[in-house]
């Protein structure tokens, strides 16, 4: 996977304050572990609102990706939030944490691109591929005042660039193991006996939010589907018997090298 900073915070000029209401907000350069840092000081004057911190970006994203971004903070616990703007300005996609951990320890912030949603915009919906501006945003919950400091904004390009590798128990002629990912809804893999598992090997870290299993027929079936990583090892995602139906959709955790068995 590549990464690619997109702001080291050498630069503060290219960052704007935004405020609302009696809210106030400072930008500053300080020094973080290993680079610069941008500190927004902010004080909410008794009221609410929210306090931003824009910059124009231009920059295309892939298909699958996250936002990393060094935070640190001594504040009250309001909200967060991560905001992209696409090159019109009318379409907002956001990350919105209500419970920000504004811990004073150095962390990582990961910001999946699932984990962007579409806020409001003419697009209606849908995910962002271009965006225009990016805002960091606190948004008052007990308000008061304190500091965000922010260091090291990069982007973690997750699209997969392998096929994965997908073995079986055992299969039916004619029914290989592969043909349970070729993209053809004519074909499948049948196993020639049971019990019977399906490894998939995505070769790398990959995000996914879950499995569909299509059946031959609607009978109901006890499966189970596992990580395959080492580190995974004995877990279980999801363990339970489908109902009598042609496709089972379930949800597995993401960033898993394995598949489902």
């Amino acid at each position: 996977m590549h990464t690619q900073t997109l702001d080291n915070f050498d630069d503060l000029s290219v960052w704007s304050p935004i405020t609302s209401g009696q809210a106030q907000l400072i930008l500053t350069p300080i020094a973080a572990p290993a680079s610069l840092a941008m500190q927004l000081a902010f004080d909410f004057a008794g009221g609410g609102g929210f306090v931003v911190a824009r910059r124009e970006l231009a920059l295309k994203l892939p298909d699958s990706y996250a936002l990393l971004l060094d935070v640190r903070a001594a504040a009250p616990a309001n909200a967060f939030e991560f905001k992209v703007i696409d090159p019109s300005g009318a379409n907002v996609w956001r990350y919105r944490d209500d419970a920000f951990d504004f811990t004073t320890d150095w962390r990582t912030l990961r910001i999946p691109s699932k984990a962007l949603t579409f806020g409001w915009g003419p697009a209606g919906g849908g995910v962002a591929h271009e965006v225009g501006a990016i805002e960091i945003v606190i948004a008052a919950g007990p308000g008061g005042c304190g500091e965000l400091t922010v260091a090291n904004l990069r982007l973690e390009n997750r699209t997969p660039t392998q096929m994965p590798l997908i073995s079986a128990s055992s299969a039916q002629s004619d029914h290989a193991a592969v043909c349970a990912m070729d993209g053809d809804a004519a074909t499948c893999w049948r196993a020639a006996q049971l019990p019977a598992v399906l490894d998939l090997d995505f070769q790398d870290e990959r995000d996914y939010g879950g499995v569909i299993l299509r059946w031959a027929e609607p009978t109901a079936r006890q499966f189970a589907c596992a990580p395959a990583t080492t580190a995974q090892l004995g877990a279980v995602f999801m363990s339970h018997l489908a109902l009598p139906v042609i496709a089972t959709q379930s949800i597995c955790p993401t960033a898993v090298r394995g598949g489902c068995g």
